[in-house]
């Protein structure tokens, strides 16, 4: 098996750049740089950070391989690589791996494979030899397999929770106390803190819950939503569905969002389904520490701009927007958009949720006659303003980072060419480190 070799590269005691940009090109400084060694490096294949850590994969002729590093240090979390069950995440400090070669022993014809538990440190923890696969690890458990088997094993790679039966290895956070699980005839259930089943598994779909709710639909295809003990809260009414599911987003602070579709306009409804305002653009309601406290982003078609909505449906007085007036006096206005479309997130998008959705950030960009764009955050406040030539980030993390990119001029060239900077910024616009291909 060839060789993969990282070349780490870290710029100690320089501060990161401020890409606090305001128009012209950004004032280029030092800033923490990893440099990797190998062909054919994407940055589409590097993943968003969670828990500080983000990974840059590897293709060989036997599979994709993991490198792990911890953007607030730029170190190598590990002097390796790693295969994983799936694209890895960090949580709680751990991420369950693989060895690339087969294990001691092993038969050319059936090769095993040693897993581990990756810690932050760098340090591992060898799990039994009849473990085959492991995902990714969620608020302290994953799903192993082993004989054929799946079960849930915990951070210290016990096998725990005999008496569940899981049927995937995706595992789900923990949430007001319930964690999501598919277990026998690929049904959803509900499990508590402690791993008792208290839901038993029924439901063709299902959510994590929010605001002690959640949205299932049940075994006579019915979408409702049910408390944390299963009981039915409210059946949806065929206004807020569509051909694809349900259009009632996850509440936050006892509110929810849901695309009308007799109106075509956002209701913000209860879990008994009272509407408390209607709009004709919304997003869904942002998570924050004090759920009273969560706001949405909604417009009508009378307004010139969007504005805040709590979850009561009493909206903001002023606007959320920056006026940009162009070299020729022409103004246009930059605001976070809602993007009006309708929630019904498929199974498989249900524990990425958990992670990026309502991360309370939002990119707005104007391009016409200026090329501004802002990081708005849940208050509609701006965190940062730059100039969207130059810096393009993507979504933002629930880490606080996001990916992006920072284009300059080429040293030396005086015809115009520019060279993109693979980055990942922090919610004020520090480029935190750099990501080299050598």
């Amino acid at each position: 098996m060839k060789c993969i070799q990282f070349a780490i590269a870290i710029i100690v005691g320089m501060l990161p750049m401020k890409a606090q940009s305001q128009g012209g090109a950004p004032n280029w400084v030092d800033h923490p740089t990893i440099e990797v060694d190998f062909d054919y490096f994407e940055w589409a294949k590097v993943t968003n950070v969670y828990d500080d850590i983000f990974a840059i994969q590897k293709s060989d002729d036997k599979g994709i391989i993991w490198n792990f590093y911890n953007v607030k240090t730029a170190k190598a979390v590990s002097n390796r690589g790693w295969r994983t069950q799936d694209t890895p995440r960090f949580d709680n400090g751990i991420c369950a791996v693989c060895d690339t070669t087969p294990a001691n022993g092993s038969s050319a014809g059936d090769p095993k494979y040693q897993w581990y538990i990756l810690h932050k440190s760098g340090e591992t923890t060898a799990l039994d030899h009849s473990i085959t696969a492991v995902g990714n690890f969620c608020d302290g458990l994953a799903v192993a397999k082993a004989n054929g088997k799946m079960f849930f094993i915990n951070d210290k790679g016990k096998a725990v929770l005999p008496n569940v039966k899981p049927n995937s290895f995706v595992t789900y956070p923990l949430k007001d106390a319930r964690r999501l699980f598919l277990g026998g005839f690929m049904k959803f259930g509900y499990l508590d803190a402690e791993g008792r089943v208290i839901i038993e598994p029924q439901y063709k779909y299902a959510r994590n819950f929010s605001s002690n709710h959640a949205v299932v639909r049940n075994a006579s295809g019915k979408n409702i939503i049910i408390d944390p003990t299963g009981r039915e809260v409210s059946e949806i009414p065929s206004q807020y569905m569509s051909f694809t599911g349900t259009t009632v987003t996850d509440f936050v602070g006892g509110g929810a969002v849901a695309l009308n579709t007799e109106t075509n306009r956002y209701d913000i409804i209860t879990p008994t389904l009272e509407v408390r305002g209607s709009f004709d653009k919304a997003t869904a309601f942002y998570n924050t520490i004090i759920s009273e406290d969560a706001t949405a982003i909604v417009m009508n078609n009378e307004w010139k701009h969007p504005r805040l909505c709590k979850t009561t449906g009493e909206t903001s007085d002023g606007s959320i927007f920056i006026s940009i007036r162009g070299d020729n006096g022409d103004e246009v206005f930059l605001q976070p958009e809602p993007d009006g479309e309708a929630d019904n997130p498929l199974a498989a998008d249900l524990l990425e949720r958990s992670y990026w959705n309502n991360t309370g950030l939002r990119l707005a960009n104007v391009y016409l006659i200026n090329t501004t764009g802002a990081l708005f955050n849940s208050n509609g406040q701006i965190e940062w303003k730059y100039d969207n030539e130059y810096f393009k980030p993507e979504d933002f993390s629930p880490a606080g980072y996001a990916k992006g990119i920072v284009r300059t001029a080429v040293k030396g060239d005086t015809s115009g060419n520019m060279i993109d900077h693979f980055v990942f910024f922090d919610r004020q616009g520090n480029i935190k480190l750099e990501v080299v291909k050598r």
